[in-house]
This record gives structure tokens, sequence and C-alpha cells, in this order.
């Protein structure tokens, strides 16, 4: 089943960067799980021999069971969405006095 969904498949990657990136094994499988609900391990991707340092059109080869290889076509897109900020401690000291956690 995991090998005809591939087949079938088209993954996007959004790169949200203003700054020089580099796509790597980690960031595609991370894509794979949040965007089509794969699991991919980094030993089952293989991504081109050049470099993928601009947005556009791409490919990459997951390995399904050892066995079966399949391309599957990415587009790797600059996200539209910013990432979530993390809150920083004492940055907001008069609302976080107002913060109760749930009992456990």
């Amino acid at each position: 089943m995991t090998l005809k969904y591939l087949q079938n498949s088209h993954l996007e990657v959004g790169i949200n960067s203003t700054e020089a990136w580099e796509l790597t094994k980690e960031i595609v499988c991370r894509h794979f799980q949040k965007n089509l609900g794969v699991v991919v391990p980094p030993h089952a991707l293989t991504l081109p021999d050049e470099r993928i340092t601009q947005w556009g059109e791409h490919w990459c080869e997951v390995t399904v069971n050892g066995i079966d290889t399949v391309r599957i076509p990415m587009s790797v897109v600059k996200s539209a969405k910013p990432q979530t900020e993390r809150h920083k401690p004492g940055a907001d000291a008069a609302g976080s006095e107002d913060f109760h956690p749930p009992a456990a």
C-alpha cells in the first residue's frame, strides 16, 4: 500500500528562510511525515547528488522495506507560514502571573 501511495504522491517542502539554506534528508523526512503522513527514515531517502539550495522542482527517492525504490517529485517552495516563535522566560512577566497550568 505504501508503495502505491508514494508512486502517486508529490511532496511539497516549505522553506521559511531569508538566509542561505541547504535541503537536508532530515528536513525532507520531516515533510514526508507532516505533509503525506508517511514516516521515512533518513537511510531510506536519497536526494540528488547536487545540493538543493534554491526553490524549485526537484526529486527524491524512497526505498520501501529495503526492496523497492520510488522516485517522487518534490517542490521546494518558500513557506508562507512563519515558524513558531518560542516564548522567552521573563519576556512577558505581567501576563505570566495569570497563567495556571492544569492540575496533573
